[in-house]
Order: structure tokens, then sequence, then C-alpha cells
């Protein structure tokens, strides 16, 4: 059974990259719902942000009728920067 240190761990390495269920993880079997609920948890409140940076951005640029032309721009945006991120590599 895994401890509390180790689930904090194991919680503060998938906030740094969530790329996998975390209540799928090897050894946290006994964890699983309460993992699969702080999973859902953050990705709930990362959509959250994630919406009000969207129509944040639509009221500046006074097109809040257009909040799915902004949420693509601002993928675009985030594209740009990973690749000028590996030129500058």
């Amino acid at each position: 059974m895994a401890t509390q240190p180790e689930i904090e761990k194991l919680k503060q390495d998938w906030q740094r990259d969530p790329i996998w269920d975390i209540e799928e993880t090897d050894g946290f079997e006994e964890h699983r719902q309460d993992l699969l609920a702080f999973r859902l948890k953050l990705e709930d409140h990362w959509e959250q942000l994630r919406k009000r940076a969207i129509r944040d951005k639509a009221l500046k640029l006074h097109a809040l009728d257009k909040e799915k032309l902004v949420e693509y721009c601002m993928g675009l945006e985030r594209r740009i920067e990973k690749v000028e991120g590996l030129l500058a590599l």
C-alpha cells in the first residue's frame, strides 16, 4: 500500500506532466477512486482556466461573439511558441 508522501509525490509528478490517467498508476490500485477524483477535479479546473483565458482574450479583441475563433487563434499562438522554442534549441 502506498504511503501518503508517495501519493502526494505521484500527484505532483502528474501535475507537471499529466499525460497518463493517474488512477491507473501501478502500485496505487487501492487509491484508484481518490486519484480519479483528483484527476477529474484538476482537469475541470484547467478547463475553466482555459475558457476564462479565451473569454478574456475575446473581450480584449471586442469579439465576445467569436469565442470559437479566439480559441482557434490562441491554439495557433501556442503552436507557434512551441515551434519557436524548438528552433531556439
